[in-house]
């Protein structure tokens, strides 16, 4: 490890204390099942987070768990669920009984909050798609908005840019100074859970074919799961 760089890494506790207050909108995972940053929503369970706003494409049973906590006020996802165990109870308790306390559901589609999250990453204030058109969720969701294309006469809908205020995301390895194998959405505050460490020639030299996170300035922290 380089000992120059100073280090980054903090146990889950402290991260979390640190980066992840109530009130907050907190984009977990956005990437597939296997990569959903199960250790870092627990200690937000455990931590007594609330009215917390939750976005992610991919938002798994980790979602459910927390609404089924009280974590959550808001969701802005396709769905809560499992591919293989269905719909969250949790969630569905939620939103049809108000048990544990009532949430807000703001309807995308994997490709929309996708495409808002890539739009916020970018800098820009939205990105147009095809998708949705003729759909419900233009009715339902203000931050899809249909329009005229500029160049020729295609129907479009823009989708508004989503910059959450943290961003958790899990990835295998990490160096100390906070560059993971992975590269994360823009946001104001970026927590990564990693499996394992790395020093930093070895981490740079074996992901060189990887982008590497960079976060503006902002906070970066990255928590060992344990």
């Amino acid at each position: 490890m380089n000992a120059s760089v100073a280090s980054k890494i903090v146990s889950m506790q402290h991260a979390i204390a640190e980066h992840v207050p109530s009130g907050a909108m907190v984009m977990l995972g956005a990437q597939l099942e296997q990569m959903i940053p199960f250790a870092a929503g627990h200690e937000i369970i455990r931590q007594g987070r609330r009215d917390l706003t939750l976005v992610g494409p991919i938002s798994d049973i980790l979602f459910d768990q927390m609404i089924g906590a009280g974590c959550v006020s808001r969701v802005m996802a396709a769905w809560v669920g499992n591919a293989s165990a269905g719909m969250g109870y949790c969630f569905r308790r939620a939103v049809e009984k108000r048990i544990p306390r009532a949430i807000e559901t703001v309807d995308h589609t994997n490709l929309t909050i996708a495409l808002a999250l890539h739009a916020g990453a970018m800098g820009v204030p939205f990105m147009p798609t095809y998708t949705t058109l003729g759909s419900d969720l233009l009715k339902r969701n203000g931050n899809l908005r249909e329009f005229s294309s500029p160049v020729n006469e295609d129907r479009l809908v823009a989708v508004r840019a989503l910059r959450p205020d943290v961003a958790i995301v899990h990835v295998q390895r990490a160096d100390a100074a906070g560059s993971p194998r992975a590269h994360p959405v823009r946001q104001r505050r970026e927590l990564c859970s990693i499996v394992a460490t790395a020093d930093s020639g070895s981490a740079r030299q074996s992901w060189k074919h990887l982008r590497v996170s960079e976060n503006d300035g902002g906070d970066v922290a990255c928590a060992v799961c344990a």
